[in-house]
Parts: structure tokens; C-alpha cells; sequence
């Protein structure tokens, strides 16, 4: 008997619509609370996060350099926040073609990372930098073929392989 897919019961779609919503909210309690950090906005895609990433391969000592808890924030702390969306937003947004099914995933992480950083600049102790909206785009987009490959064979996410 074949199993459904995410979208064809409604428990299953409860299960989406709550693991995208949880998801959501935790990101956006993170993201949208104010910090004692000094305002910043940067529109230059990767200007901040090369220069740091050079700084800490060029450091002597890299695990002591201030650059590393920067890129770690930066880059694995954006992608992996955003992760949980894709992996939601590709089970609830289940389409046959898998190609269709990421694009949908990578919409929405897009427009709710654009929506944060605009919202950031709204927030004075906020910072507001593309390169959020870049590494969230692509944590989407790494949770949604996360869950494409975890039901590859199948075609559908109803069982795992």
C-alpha cells in the first residue's frame, strides 16, 4: 500500500504546518528582539564575511581570532536557522517534481529573511546585512533537500528509504 504524501492527510499536514510554525516563530523571537549591539546596515553581498574569513585564515591562532565566533553566527548560525523551514515548507509545500518542491522552500525562506532584515531596520539596536538574506535563503533551500533526499526513492515523504 503506498504511502502518502505529506500534503495528502491531515495529520500529516498538521505535522508540517506545525514544525514550519514553530520554525517561524523561533526565528523570528531571535531575530526580532533587540540587542545591546550598535546598528549596522550592510548592503554589500559577502563584504563583512570575506574580510573576517581572510582575518582568520591569515591569524596565527585561528581559534582565538574575534573573526571565528563572527563567522559562526554569520554563516552556520543563519543557514542552520533556516534549515527547519526548509525541511517544513518542502513537506508541506510537497509537489511530484522535486525541483518545484525546493523552489517553494526557497521562496519562502527568501521572503521571511528579506521581511527580517527589513523589520531590522525598523529596530534600532538591530543589524540589517545581506548576507542574512543569503545564508537563510540557502539554509532553506539545504533543509528542503534534506528531506527531498531522505524520500528519494519513493518520490513522496511518507516513508523513509
Amino acid at each position: 500500500m503506498p504511502v502518502p504524501a505529506p500534503n495528502e492527510t491531515l495529520a500529516l499536514r498538521t505535522f508540517w504546518w506545525v514544525l514550519l510554525a514553530v520554525s517561524i516563530s523561533i526565528v523570528l523571537w531571535f531575530t526580532l528582539i533587540p540587542q545591546s549591539s550598535v546598528r549596522s546596515t550592510n548592503l554589500i553581498p559577502f563584504s563583512q564575511s570575506a574580510r573576517a574569513f581572510r582575518a582568520l585564515i591569515r591569524s596565527p591562532q585561528p581559534l582565538d581570532h574575534p573573526a571565528l565566533p563572527f563567522l559562526v553566527v554569520q554563516v552556520i548560525g543563519n543557514v542552520a536557522a533556516f534549515v527547519p523551514i526548509g525541511f517544513g515548507a518542502a513537506g508541506l509545500f510537497w509537489l511530484k517534481k522535486r525541483w518545484r518542491t525546493l523552489g517553494r522552500a526557497l521562496l519562502l525562506g527568501c521572503f521571511l529573511s528579506v521581511f527580517i532584515e527589513l523589520a531590522q531596520l525598523l529596530i534600532p539596536t538591530r543589524a540589517t546585512d545581506i548576507d542574512d538574506v543569503i545564508f537563510n535563503t540557502a539554509g532553506a533551500g539545504l533543509g528542503a533537500l534534506v528531506l527531498l533526499f531522505l524520500f528519494r526513492k519513493t518520490g513522496r515523504a511518507g516513508t523513509v528509504v
